[in-house]
């Protein structure tokens, strides 16, 4: 397909930039699950790494939270040429509260004030990954504010939102957050380990994937897992042996 726009195209082909932000869950209950979740990290950054080059750069931002006053922004705006694994201690579980709603909007609005949204070419994926249900964001910052962003976010044409929920109750998160669009959520049943390595390592290809249709200019996906249509992405011991 990138050889066809090219032709057609030709010098005409726009540069296009994707602004990238992983938002991980540091409270105390994914402690089991530690080392896969950072794995399933560096595995979107090999991701980005990968699939960006000058005429399809991504900048990386990646975020820890649990309570609201632990929110941390380890990586801000790193472009693709100089992104490097994250370490060991950079990524730490030992919170105690799942502010989730405060940390996805508060990356949004970050986001929001760092890039030109007017950009035709600039497009925003936005990938959440937690084992917990919101429950200490404060007042503004609530599910009715995250859905309520989600949505006009996404009517724009120009941003996509992933959610991985690990060992929750999904079909209540499905309700609580119901502004993602089916296609672009995943339930991981277990935290076991190959359960973990099999979805976290499904979805940074298919970041790679929505990376690569970015090269040609589409600008957001409402089935990141190409799921069939109203149904979201599941990861289970049956899969993780597949």
């Amino acid at each position: 397909m990138g050889k066809i726009v090219d032709a057609l195209l030709g010098d005409r082909k726009p540069k296009q930039r994707t602004a990238v932000a992983l938002i991980g869950d540091s409270s105390i209950s994914m402690s089991s699950v530690r080392e896969q979740a950072l794995n399933g990290f560096n595995d979107q950054i090999a991701a980005i790494r990968a699939r960006a080059d000058d005429d399809n750069a991504v900048e990386a931002t990646v975020v820890f939270f649990d309570s609201p006053d632990r929110y941390r922004v380890v990586m801000d705006r790193v472009p693709h040429t100089k992104l490097e694994p994250l370490a060991e201690g950079e990524y730490l579980t030992d919170g105690c509260s799942t502010g989730l709603a405060h940390a996805v909007i508060s990356t949004v609005e970050h986001l929001v004030t760092s890039y030109d949204e007017a950009d035709p070419n600039l497009a925003f994926l936005v990938l959440i990954i937690t084992d917990g249900k919101e429950n200490c964001s404060p007042e503004g910052y609530g599910l009715d504010a995250l859905n309520a962003l989600i949505k006009g976010k996404e009517e724009t044409g120009k941003w996509t939102f992933v959610f991985v929920g690990c060992a929750i109750n999904f079909g209540q998160a499905q309700k609580d957050m119901n502004a993602f669009e089916a296609g672009n959520t995943m339930e991981v049943k277990t935290k076991g380990a190959e359960v973990m390595n099999a979805a976290l390592g499904a979805t940074a290809r298919r970041t790679e994937a929505y990376l690569s249709v970015r090269s040609c200019g589409v600008m957001a996906s409402t089935n990141f897992y190409g799921t069939p249509e109203g149904e979201h992405a599941v990861a289970d011991e049956e899969s993780s042996e597949a």
